[in-house]
């Protein structure tokens, strides 16, 4: 897969190179985990334009894309080649996610080492319960979704 960090790399997530490495990302079969996090305020639009231009790429939407959880919620949720990433989500960002969508289109991450890898884990795990999700949607979103996703 592609890791992507439109901020640190100083791109525009729908611009036109872009929008060709998306066309190449998905013609070759890849994943790609986008940066929706710090340091990018809108994100939502933009992402649901990767996701409806490239219907068959799939996106992992890093850290829930908590910057406009809202929106990205709304616009996202239902596409078929989207999951959520839970790293360095805030608690209630969290809870929101969890509770908004559907368990599973949510996938653990922790975002090591730049967050505490037991501390995302126990916030996932605590949510979810929390949430009144059972052990086996728990187990879903710390790896089973993202393994069955994959294949």
């Amino acid at each position: 897969g592609v890791k992507l960090h439109p901020r640190s790399q100083g791109f525009d997530m729908v611009g036109a190179e872009a929008m060709k490495l998306y066309a190449k990302i998905e013609k070759a079969g890849l994943v790609v985990l986008i940066h929706a996090g710090f340091g990018l305020d809108y994100v939502a639009d933009d992402l649901y334009k990767m996701a409806r231009t490239f219907p068959k790429m799939k996106i992992i939407v890093g850290h829930g894309g908590f910057t406009e959880l809202d929106n990205v919620i709304k616009l996202l949720q239902n596409r078929e080649n989207v999951m959520f990433d839970t790293s360095t989500m805030r608690i209630f960002d969290l809870v929101e996610l969890i509770n908004n969508v559907s368990y599973k289109k949510i996938v653990f991450g922790s975002d090591i080492p730049i967050y505490d890898q037991t501390l995302a884990l126990q916030m996932l795990v605590d949510s979810a319960t929390m949430a009144k999700h059972t052990p086996h949607q728990i187990r879903s979103m710390l790896g089973e979704n993202i393994q069955k996703w994959l294949k």
